[in-house]
């Protein structure tokens, strides 16, 4: 399997120049994009990866690099391996498919609904991520993963459905 990013505050071969905490600015930089910005690579989308577990760029989901379920192939509904870029919800497919949000709002092509913000449904297992990623609205596509897409905030409040929540166990990793 494809090896998972450091985790915060992990030590790789220990220096006694470097303060044990030195990964985790690096791996929050990694996740958002910061890092890849020179090289046109930043992260379309954050994908839900469990718990306590770092979230993961669309380039490592959607080309089928991690997700066990996708076997090594790309999602279908991918774009060179990337998540296809947002798109403003039309008339119709607001109508057709209210769950995905509202007309105007954007939405990656991808998704089937969403679930407010990550802070939403996180509740109080929302502590470990970055602030500006929780406010981040929460999608589930097609493949069923469930993601955050940098810059779609989540601007109003949610009516949480049930009926409606995604599994807890669905993530990239297959786990």
């Amino acid at each position: 399997m494809y090896p998972l990013a450091v985790r915060a505050g992990e030590i790789r071969g220990s220096r006694p120049d470097r303060s044990p905490r030195v990964n985790e600015s690096a791996l929050e930089a990694s996740l958002l994009g910061v890092c890849m910005t020179g090289q046109g690579n930043r992260p379309r989308a954050l994908f839900y990866s469990g718990s306590g577990r770092p979230m993961l760029p669309d380039h490592l989901v959607c080309s089928g690099r991690l997700p066990s379920s996708l076997n090594g192939k790309p999602c279908p509904h991918s774009i060179a391996g990337r998540m296809p870029e947002p798109v403003p919800i039309g008339r119709s497919r607001a109508r057709d498919a209210p769950e995905v949000g509202e007309e105007g709002d954007q939405a990656p092509p991808c998704a089937v609904r969403h679930f407010g913000s990550l802070a939403d449904w996180l509740g109080p297992k929302a502590s470990g991520f970055p602030e500006d990623v929780l406010t981040l609205r929460l999608f589930e596509c097609r493949q069923k993963f469930l993601l955050v897409v940098p810059g779609i905030h989540n601007d109003r409040p949610e009516k949480r459905d049930v009926q409606a929540d995604p599994p807890t166990s669905t993530h990239p990793r297959g786990d």
